[in-house]
């Protein structure tokens, strides 16, 4: 279904008032988070629906008679865990018949009901204020802290601001002021990036729930991503054993650090259930940023790139009960991919004013006649050398699935990810290599993979193209984001077929 298109072709990243949006209410929330559907539902004119999440299967039939672009989740935060995520997401690429998530969707939830209402209302304030302005803050594990310098990634985004950052190696009351003095200098931002390790309760060595409820934190701020480990747990959550997945002791509500940043009034929050998913936060990052995409759409595109992991099988995801011990490779790849979860109305477009399209995809007639289709990169980082902000373009360009075994070092590889506008009557077409450059130099590409996504909302064509850096010599991810990389693909007219990959 609908995927984040790119403004220049057709501009579907702000919601409108009466555009198809539907809310779903769980039934064993506390009467009050009703509060919180119906600011939504009056927001967008939507629908209010009940659903329990031991029943999964009727929200697919609702979705699929609804047929919402965006859909809102109102859960209780006991509700919203590794094992019902999944579970919803697996229902909601189930609503027809080709292998894609069916709708843009997020969860709305808090503490209590009144602080789920508090986030579906934020975006309303901050709607008219946008300053386009970032900051990136974190952990830091090297024995001193960074030298400043510009965040170059960020600027070539579009955005201002500065970075904070907490030494590992200090002790706890030196490393709590640290955090408390960044929290303040990153309040009124409209992006914040958070890295570190992590547990449920807090970012490792950095931020603790009880830090920011003793401080009574108002960040009044945007969307936060936060790629700390199982940052977005609100309940139950499971940690990885030699034996398996092995369930843990619900976090308490209040110290759960996924609900105590959700009440330090922001409008959005991206956050994993799961260990270890760096590069994908950065990737919902660049969404937002690059392509100005409503919040579920950042993660739709993220679970799209999911399912052509799986192609031409459709998506499965094993409950966390049945998981083997956790390994690098593609089994732990992928549920980390389906692990990250968006709090906030998922309609809302946090970073769409100044939005940069530095990564790019369409359809061009060359001069020579034909269609082809080009890809295309503009250098990712602006004012010199890389910043330690340099892991957002990274996350953007890794193809985060290559890696197959432990030996993740050798195996990473890079990749340019776009889907389309496309007439399924088109067909799935067969597409070759015109040309590909970095720089002024030629790119070596690994065969390109193509998937037809067809819905009521339009069809979308999903081009991936891997890059082959051993061909190359040289760090060709530094080359990529410093000049450039452009690649045109031509189109040879393919049967007229739903959900098949070509390969």
């Amino acid at each position: 279904m609908h995927a984040c298109f790119l403004a220049a072709l057709l501009s579907l990243t702000s919601v409108a008032s009466g555009d198809s949006y539907l809310v779903l209410l769980d039934r064993a929330a506390d009467p009050s988070f009703r509060a919180a559907a119906e600011v939504l539902a009056a927001r967008h004119r939507a629908a209010i629906e009940p659903f329990g999440a031991e029943d999964l299967e009727s929200v697919t039939s609702v979705v699929r008679a609804a047929a919402p672009r965006h859909l809102a989740i109102v859960v209780d935060p006991r509700t919203l865990d590794l094992d019902f995520a999944q579970r919803m997401l697996v229902a909601l690429k189930d609503v027809d018949d080709d292998p894609f998530v069916d709708v843009a969707f997020a969860y709305v939830t808090g503490r209590d009901g009144a602080a789920a209402e508090r986030l579906a209302r934020k975006p309303d304030a901050l709607r008219a204020r946008a300053t386009r302005r970032a900051h990136l803050f974190g952990s830091w594990e090297g024995p001193v802290l960074p030298p400043s310098a510009p965040l170059t990634a960020l600027k070539a985004l579009g955005f201002t601001g500065g970075s904070s950052f907490v030494l590992a190696a200090d002790e706890a009351p030196k490393r709590t002021a640290a955090a408390r003095a960044a929290l303040a200098e990153m309040r009124g931002a409209d992006a914040l990036l958070f890295f570190s390790h992590g547990y449920p309760d807090r970012m490792e060595h950095c931020l603790a729930a009880g830090d920011l409820a003793e401080a009574s934190t108002q960040l009044d701020a945007g969307v936060l991503i936060n790629c700390a480990c199982w940052n977005g747990v609100t309940g139950r959550w499971w940690m990885e054993g030699p034996q398996g997945a092995v369930e843990q002791a619900p976090v308490a509500a209040g110290n759960s650090i996924a609900l105590a940043l959700l009440d330090a009034d922001i409008g959005a929050y991206v956050a994993g259930l799961d260990p270890w998913h760096g590069p994908l936060a950065m990737r919902y990052a660049f969404h937002l940023a690059d392509e100005g995409c409503t919040i579920a759409e950042a993660a739709k595109e993220t679970f799209d790139r999911l399912v052509l992991d799986f192609a031409p099988q459709p998506l499965v995801l094993e409950a966390p009960a049945d998981r083997s011990a956790r390994r690098e490779g593609v089994a732990n790849r992928r549920r980390n991919a389906a692990s990250i979860v968006v709090f906030g109305d998922p309609a809302w477009a946090p970073l769409e004013r100044g939005a940069t399209h530095r990564i790019s995809a369409r359809r061009v007639t060359p001069a020579a006649g034909g269609q082809s289709i080009r890809l295309s990169v503009l250098p990712l980082i602006k004012g010199g050398a890389p910043g330690v902000d340099f892991m957002v373009p990274q996350g953007r360009l890794i193809d985060y699935h290559s890696v197959r075994t432990e030996d993740w070092a050798a195996e990473t590889r890079l990749e340019i990810y776009r889907s389309i506008p496309w007439d399924a009557s088109w067909g799935v077409p067969e597409l070759t290599v015109r040309s590909a450059r970095v720089g002024s130099r030629d790119l070596q590409l690994g065969a390109i993979q193509v998937l037809l996504e067809q819905s009521p909302l339009g069809d979308r064509l999903h081009v991936r193209v891997p890059i082959d850096e051993r061909a190359f010599g040289s760090n060709v991810v530094l080359e990529m984001v410093q000049s450039g990389a452009q690649v045109e693909l031509d189109v040879q007219a393919g049967e007229s077929t739903s959900g098949v990959s070509a390969e």
